[in-house]
């Protein structure tokens, strides 16, 4: 990485200081490879619910990807989802479960994926940063 930047260790190390400073740089992520890790399955899970509901959501462990949207009046009446990844349905039907006990939530939908069309993602973020 440090190449990359055209530096050393240390100069990287200062670099992103700098930028953690400046508020550019908040934290870092990791990008998995889904399949390489076993997850086969995704649902995406809808549901009503207060934006407060919604916000505490988004600190579950298991849940990625929270929105909080504008209901579509006589076509979509959910205004919160979150996305989750598993190995079986199994183990997603029981997390989801879990989850929605957690939050107090007893109406939701689950809307499991039926293929990914960007399989690459993290490959193209990788290429777009070189």
């Amino acid at each position: 990485m440090a190449n990359l930047a055209g530096t050393n260790v240390d100069g990287l190390r200062d670099l992103i200081s700098n930028l953690m400073k400046v508020g550019i740089i908040r934290d870092f992520y990791a990008t998995l490879d889904s399949d390489k890790v076993g997850f086969r399955e995704n649902a995406m899970v809808v549901f009503k619910a207060i934006p407060e509901i919604c916000e505490r959501t988004a600190l579950i462990e298991e849940a990625t990807h929270v929105v909080l949207r504008e209901v579509t009046l006589g076509s979509w009446p959910y205004n919160c989802y979150f996305m989750i990844h598993g190995v079986s349905r199994d183990v997603l039907e029981n997390a989801i479960g879990n989850i929605m006990r957690r939050l107090g939530i007893n109406e939701y939908e689950v809307l499991y994926s039926i293929r990914n069309l960007l399989p690459e993602m993290a490959r193209r973020l990788e290429l777009t940063n070189t």
